[in-house]
């Protein structure tokens, strides 16, 4: 049994569409959920920074990156990391 939750973009507002089990297993997020622990000194010192961005928003916030991120992919059931 599949329930599909809205969850939306904090940049662009659209749908992120996340299809979960019964056992709330997460089957397929159509973009990113971060959370982030903002290092001393930084303008969020002490803060941790929670946000949700779509595929089309994640891919934009790439495209400025001066040095390329790293792509690797991960298992889907293990959550581990995948080495080529």
């Amino acid at each position: 049994m599949k329930i599909e939750n809205d969850i939306l973009c904090n940049k662009c507002g659209q749908s992120c569409k996340v299809l979960i089990d019964a056992e709330h297993t997460c089957f397929n997020m159509e973009g990113l959920r971060a959370k982030i622990r903002a290092g001393y000194g930084s303008q969020f010192d002490g803060s941790i920074l929670k946000f949700d961005l779509c595929d089309d928003c994640v891919a934009e916030l790439i495209k400025t990156f001066k040095i390329p991120v790293q792509e690797t992919e991960y298992d889907l059931f293990t959550g581990e990391e995948i080495l080529r």
